[in-house]
């Protein structure tokens, strides 16, 4: 049960998630994040 609390709650996987442009960095190409396969139907 102790695992299924840690997952539930808000854990700072990544800077990205952390960080209040979180919604931003999905829109835009963030450097840091894996290539997003958007990018390669350009």
């Amino acid at each position: 049960m102790a695992d299924e609390t840690t997952q539930t709650s808000p854990a700072p996987t990544s800077p990205a998630d952390t960080s209040p442009l979180a919604g931003d960095s999905a829109a835009k190409p963030n450097p840091a994040a894996p290539p997003v396969p958007r990018r390669t139907t350009w």
